[in-house]
This record gives structure tokens, C-alpha cells and sequence, in this order.
């Protein structure tokens, strides 16, 4: 029996394409945004709509043709891994925010609130992909 998981190629393959092209356009609406022309940012936002289509119909794809036990570590990893990734940021943001840290931050205390919002998501995503990581990780480790 092989150690290797199933679907391990294509779904880097597939999570690759989609931070090169989420980096692509944050780039390319960065640099339009210097120029300033209103055009062009409603050109990234037909971007990020096409792009996260794509990404939904690939992942269906994707997910289709992964056998069970591969759907299963990702439902098991997901559910555990991300709701402790979610869980632990929260915690972290809070903690910091009680310490007063956040407010006492330059950088931070010069967000608008929609700016505090988006990057608060983007890291609280961002602890849940790392739990699932982790806690995918552990489900195959356990099976090995």
C-alpha cells in the first residue's frame, strides 16, 4: 500500500495555480491603483470574479475525482484543522487586542475599519488553512 496520498500532485498543483493567480492580481491591482483609473479597477474586479469561478469549477473537478479516503482526510482535516486554526486566531487577535498591542500598532491604528475587516478575514483564513494543513497532515501520518 503506498504512504504517498491520493490527489497530493493535483491538489498542489491546483492550490499552487490559485496563489500564483490570487498574487498576480493583488500585484496587478496594487500597481493599477498607483496610475488611478477607475477602469482598470473595475478590469481586477472582472479578474477576481472570473479567477474565483474558475477556482470553484476546478475544485469541484478536483474533488470528484478524489477516492473516499482522500475526501475524508479533507472533511476530517477541515473540520478539526480549521475550526482550531479559526478558534487559536480568534483567541490570538483577542488576547492582543485586551493587551492593547493592536491599538498601540502604527501600522494598525491607521487602518480604516473596512481595511481592519478585510485583514482581519484574510488572517483568520489564513489560521484555518493552516489547522487544516496540519490536521491533514496528522490524518494520514495516523494511517501510514
Amino acid at each position: 500500500m503506498s504512504t504517498k496520498p491520493p490527489g497530493l500532485r493535483s491538489f498542489a498543483v491546483f492550490f499552487g495555480g490559485s496563489l500564483l493567480l490570487g498574487l498576480t492580481i493583488g500585484l496587478a491591482d496594487v500597481v493599477l491603483d498607483q496610475v488611478g483609473n477607475p477602469v482598470s479597477r473595475l478590469g481586477i474586479l472582472a479578474a477576481l470574479v472570473t479567477a474565483f469561478a474558475a477556482a470553484v469549477w476546478l475544485g469541484l473537478r478536483w474533488w470528484s475525482r478524489l477516492d473516499e479516503a482522500a475526501r475524508e482526510a479533507h472533511k476530517w482535516a477541515w473540520y478539526w484543522g480549521g475550526s482550531c486554526g479559526a478558534a487559536l486566531g480568534f483567541l490570538a487577535v483577542a488576547a492582543a487586542t485586551r493587551l492593547g498591542q493592536i491599538a498601540s500598532s502604527p501600522m494598525l491604528a491607521s487602518w480604516t475599519p473596512a481595511e481592519a475587516f478585510y485583514n482581519g478575514a484574510l488572517a483568520l483564513i489564513a489560521c484555518q488553512l493552516v489547522g487544516h494543513g496540519i490536521a491533514w497532515a496528522v490524518w494520514w501520518l495516523q494511517r501510514r
